[in-house]
């Protein structure tokens, strides 16, 4: 089963569509069906929005994240599990390290401090 859910991570991060800083990811296994994501230049959440999901937790999820760094998200949201191995705090960190995949141009400590807006 763990096989099946690393596997579906990697087909998931397949699917997402990029462009530029925004990201339209299609998620699989929890009740949002995607996520748009939205980040500033210096890697800060400016905007996320689940299409589906618990309406109240996904929108109390996105509020929480706005504003900070996503490098510091992923790591406290995934492994978050809900159902069929997987949450939409998870799959949003999915979808956060699918958007910075490649960019190691920066280190972690450099990205901090985002102004909320």
């Amino acid at each position: 089963m763990l096989e099946n859910a690393q596997h579906s991570r990697l087909t998931e991060i397949e699917t997402a569509e990029r462009t530029g800083m925004e990201l339209n990811y299609k998620t699989r296994g929890s009740c949002a069906r995607g996520i748009t994501i939205t980040l500033s230049e210096d890697y800060c959440i400016t905007s996320v929005r689940f299409i589906g999901g618990c309406k109240g937790n996904t929108s109390a999820i996105a509020q929480l994240v706005t504003g900070q760094n996503a490098r510091d998200v992923i790591p406290r949201l995934k492994g978050i599990l809900c159902r069929n191995g997987t949450s939409c705090p998870d799959q949003l960190a999915l979808a956060l390290e699918s958007l910075l995949q490649g960019d190691d141009t920066i280190s972690p400590q450099e990205h901090r401090g985002c102004v909320a807006g």
